[in-house]
C-alpha cells in the first residue's frame, strides 16, 4: 500500500499535477490529505467533484488540463460517487451533471485497483461541444500501462457497450449541411516548419500539443455553435413570416407594392396625386420629424385634463334594474329601446335567463333583441315561444343560440304555417352553429318581408341557403350578412347575387373564395345603392377591387378592408379617387405608406366619424399631421400598435379634432405622460394606457339602434294585400 501511494505521488510530481482527494462528505480518511507540500496542492471537492492543475501553470486552463497520456495517469477511482481519477478533471471543469460510464483503471482511496466504467461513444459526441479530446483519441495516443503490463481497453477486447446516442451530437445537425460548410473555420496543422526543419516532435511535447489540440477542437465547436445559431434563428424567422398569413405567403409581400404600382402611384390625375404631391413636397422641406409642431400645455403639465366619466340617471336606473332583475314583473309599458338596453346589460352580466325571456314575449312583442343565447335550449325555447304573439313582431335577435336545434324549434313553433311572421323585418341569428339550410328555408318561407338578415358565423349554411333567400327575398332585401361562413363558396353563389338589386349592406368578411371577380360583379349589381361593404380577411383580394369599389360606390360610407395583404398604395388613390364619403374606415394590419395614408386622407378625409389603423406599422408623422389638418369631425381613433406616432404627433391630433370622443392607444409604448397630461381635450377617453378599464367604454359611441342602417322600414305591397284579406 505504502509503495502505490509513493508511486502515485512521484508520477504526480512528473507531470506537475496538483494532488486530488474525492470525497462526499462521510469519507473521514480525507483529513489526513489536507496540509500542502510545496507546489503541490490538495483540492476537496464534495459530492464527486474534483480540482486537479499544475500547480505552477497560469492561462488559460484548456491548454493545461490535458497531459501527454491520458490513460496512463489515470490515477485511480472510487465507487459511485467517490470515483478520481484524471478523466473527471474534464467533467469538473466542463460541468460534468451525469455519472460518468466506461472503463478506466486507476486505484481508489485504499490503494486498489479498480475498474470504473466510461462510455466512449458518449464522450465521443460530447467532445464536439466540449471541446475534449475523446477517450478513444487518447487511446490511440498512447496504450494504458498499469505494472509494466499494457492492459487493453473493453473496446479493444469488443466488450464495449455499442449505444446509438448520435442525437446527443452536433453531428446529427451537421448531416444536412454542404460538404463545404465547414471550410471557413476549419483549421491546419503547422506543417511550415517542419517542411522547413526547424521542428521536430518530441516526448516532451506530446502534453503541450494534446493541449493545444483540445484548445482548437473548443474553438471550432464555438464557432460551429455560433453559425448553428445564426442558421436557426434565421430558419425561424422566415418559418414564421411564411405561417403568418396561413396559406404559405411570405409576410414580407404584406402591402409591400410591386415596381409597376410604385411607378403608377400619383400619375393618373386625381386628388389622390395632387395630395400626395403635396405631402411630399411638404416631407422635403422637413424632416419627417420636424413636421409636427405640439407642446404640451405648461398649465396642465401636472394635472390630468380628462373629464371624469357621469353617467346620467337613466344609466343609473337601468343598471339597478339589471342588478335586480329577478324583482322585474313586467316590461308591457317599457320602450323598445330601453328593453334593447335592459336586455344588452343583462346579457354582459350573466343573468340572461327565462324568465326575462318570458316578460319579453308577454303580449304583442314588436321587437325582440337578446344578444346572448347561449343558455337558451330546445325546451326552453319551445315553452316560451309557443303561446307568442307574432303578428306584430318587426325584429328578433338571438344571437349566440349554439344550443337549440333552431331547424325543430322553428317549426314547431313560430314557422308552424306559412306567412306566420307576417311583419318580421329583420332577423339576427349570428352564431347559430346549428341552423341548417332547411331551417332557415322554413323562417324566410315565413316572413316574406325579410329586409335585412344576419346569419355570420352559422358555420352549416351552405350556397343552397343564398340561392333560398335569393329565390323568397329577391330585390326587397337590404341587409346581408354571411361572415365567417366557411361551407358558402363565393364564386358558386354568384347568380343568386345578380338579384340583390337594391342591396345596401354586405359582409363577406372571412370567406377566402371571395376574389376580386366575386367583387365586381357584385358592385356591378348593387353599387349605386350600397352604402356598406365588410370585406375583412378576404386574403385573395387586390388592388384591383378596390379600383372597383372607388368606381362604383360613390355614396359608401363603410368600409372594412383589414388584413388583405395584397392591397398597395395604389389601390388606397382609387379609393381615394371614388369614394368621398367615407365615414367609417377600418384598414387594421395593412402595409400602407405614411405618405400614401396622409394622401388619402388630404383627399377624402374630411367626412370620418371613425378610423381604424390598428397595427399599420408604417404610419406616422404625416399621417398624423393630416389627421389633425382634415378630419376635423372624428369621434373614434385607433392607433393601437403604431409605434411611429409619438407624443408630440398624438397631442396635436387629439388638440386639433375637438370632437375626438375615444382614442385606443394599445401597444403604444411610446406614448408618456407628456402626452397624458400635455392634451388640451377634455372629453377624449384614452384606452390602452394606465390600466383602464376597457369594459365600461366598449358600447360609449355605439349609435341608437334603428330597424334598418340606412332606409326606412317598408312593407311590400304583396303582404300588405295578405294582411288586408
Amino acid at each position: 500500500m505504502k509503495r502505490v501511494n509513493e508511486a502515485v505521488e512521484e508520477g504526480s510530481k512528473t507531470l506537475g499535477l496538483k494532488k486530488v482527494r474525492f470525497f462526499n462528505g462521510i469519507d473521514e480518511s480525507g483529513g489526513a490529505l489536507q496540509s500542502n507540500e510545496g507546489d503541490e496542492e490538495t483540492a476537496f471537492v464534495g459530492n464527486g467533484g474534483i480540482v486537479s492543475t499544475p500547480a505552477d501553470i497560469d492561462g488559460d486552463p484548456l491548454e493545461n488540463i490535458v497531459p501527454d497520456n491520458l490513460d496512463g495517469q489515470s490515477l485511480g477511482g472510487l465507487k459511485d460517487s467517490n470515483i478520481w481519477d484524471f478523466d473527471i478533471n474534464f467533467d469538473l471543469i466542463f460541468g460534468n451533471e451525469e455519472e460518468q460510464k466506461g472503463y478506466t483503471f486507476g486505484y481508489n482511496a485504499k490503494g486498489k485497483q479498480v475498474e470504473s466504467e466510461t462510455p466512449y461513444d458518449r464522450m465521443e459526441n460530447l467532445s464536439l461541444e466540449l471541446g475534449m479530446v475523446t477517450m478513444d483519441n487518447a487511446a490511440a495516443e498512447s496504450s494504458l500501462v498499469i505494472g509494466g503490463k499494457r492492459r487493453y481497453t473493453r473496446e479493444e477486447k469488443g466488450k464495449a457497450n455499442v449505444v446509438d446516442e448520435s442525437w446527443l451530437s452536433l453531428k446529427a445537425i451537421d448531416s444536412n449541411l454542404p460538404t463545404d460548410y465547414y471550410e471557413s473555420i476549419s483549421t491546419t496543422e503547422p506543417t511550415e516548419d517542419i517542411e522547413a526543419g526547424k521542428w521536430q516532435p518530441a516526448a516532451s511535447d506530446a502534453r503541450s500539443e494534446l493541449a493545444e489540440r483540445a484548445r482548437r477542437q473548443a474553438d471550432q465547436a464555438l464557432r460551429i455553435r455560433e453559425l448553428h445559431r445564426r442558421t436557426w434563428r434565421e430558419s425561424a424567422k422566415r418559418f414564421a413570416g411564411n405561417q403568418k398569413n396561413g396559406n404559405g405567403s411570405s409576410s414580407q409581400k404584406q402591402g409591400s407594392p410591386t415596381s409597376s404600382a410604385v411607378e403608377q402611384l400619383g400619375k393618373s390625375p386625381g386628388p389622390f396625386s395632387e395630395a400626395l404631391k403635396m405631402v411630399r413636397e411638404r416631407t422635403s422641406k422637413r424632416a419627417a420629424q420636424q413636421l409636427i409642431e405640439w407642446k404640451p400645455s405648461q398649465e396642465k403639465q401636472n394635472q390630468n385634463t380628462t373629464a371624469p366619466f357621469v353617467p346620467s340617471l337613466l344609466d343609473l336606473s337601468l343598471k339597478a334594474l339589471a342588478e335586480n332583475a329577478e324583482g322585474i314583473v313586467s316590461l308591457e309599458l317599457v320602450p323598445d329601446n330601453l328593453r334593447r338596453r335592459l336586455t344588452n346589460m343583462l346579457c354582459d352580466m350573466r343573468k340572461m335567463n327565462i324568465n326575462v325571456l318570458k316578460l319579453l314575449l308577454r303580449g304583442c312583442p314588436t321587437e325582440i333583441r337578446i344578444k346572448n343565447c347561449s343558455w337558451l335550449t330546445d325546451k326552453q325555447f319551445q315553452q316560451t315561444f309557443q303561446n307568442c304573439q307574432t303578428k306584430d313582431l318587426r325584429v328578433l335577435q338571438l344571437d349566440l343560440c349554439g344550443q337549440c336545434m333552431l331547424d325543430f324549434a322553428f317549426r314547431a313553433t313560430l314557422t308552424q304555417c306559412s306567412n306566420s311572421l307576417p311583419s318580421l323585418a329583420i332577423v339576427s341569428l349570428r352564431g347559430a352553429c346549428r341552423l341548417s339550410d332547411s331551417g332557415l328555408k322554413d323562417l324566410v318561407m315565413s316572413a316574406q318581408a325579410l329586409q335585412s338578415i344576419n346569419l355570420g358565423h352559422c358555420t352549416l349554411l351552405t350556397c343552397d341557403a343564398i340561392n333560398i333567400i335569393a329565390e323568397s327575398l329577391g330585390s326587397n332585401l337590404r341587409e346581408l350578412y354571411i361572415d365567417d361562413c366557411p361551407k358558402i363558396n363565393a364564386m358558386l353563389i354568384l347568380p343568386a347575387f345578380k338579384k340583390f338589386k337594391h342591396l345596401e349592406v354586405l359582409s363577406v368578411a372571412g370567406i377566402h373564395t371571395v376574389t376580386d371577380q366575386f367583387v365586381s360583379e357584385i358592385i356591378t349589381v348593387c353599387g349605386q345603392s350600397i352604402k356598406e361593404l365588410d370585406l375583412a380577411d378576404c386574403l385573395a383580394l387586390t388592388d384591383c377591387s378596390l379600383r372597383t369599389i372607388g368606381s362604383n360606390c360613390a355614396d359608401l360610407c363603410v368600409l372594412n378592408i383589414a388584413n388583405l395583404h395584397n392591397l398597395t398604395d395604389l389601390g388606397l388613390e382609387y379609393l381615394a379617387n371614388g369614394c368621398k364619403s367615407i365615414q367609417k374606415l377600418k384598414l387594421c394590419r395593412n402595409g400602407f405608406s405614411d405618405e400614401a395614408m396622409a394622401a388619402f386622407l388630404e383627399s377624402s378625409g374630411e367626412s370620418l366619424m371613425e378610423l381604424l389603423l390598428n397595427n399599420m406599422t408604417k404610419v406616422g408623422s404625416n399621417t398624423a399631421l393630416s389627421l389633425a389638418k382634415r378630419s376635423r369631425k372624428l369621434l373614434s381613433l385607433d392607433i393601437s400598435w403604431c409605434r411611429r406616432i409619438t407624443n408630440e404627433a398624438l397631442g396635436l391630433i387629439v388638440d386639433s379634432c375637438s370632437s375626438l370622443k375615444l382614442l385606443k392607444v394599445f401597444g403604444c409604448r411610446q406614448i408618456t405622460n407628456v402626452f397624458l397630461n400635455g392634451h388640451s381635450n377634455p372629453f377624449v377617453r384614452i384606452i390602452g394606457l394606465n390600466l383602464t378599464p376597457i369594459l365600461d367604454h366598449v358600447n360609449f359611441l355605439e349609435r341608437e339602434e334603428v330597424l334598418l342602417r340606412y332606409s326606412p322600414l317598408t312593407v311590400s305591397q304583396e303582404v300588405s294585400n295578405k294582411e288586408i284579406c
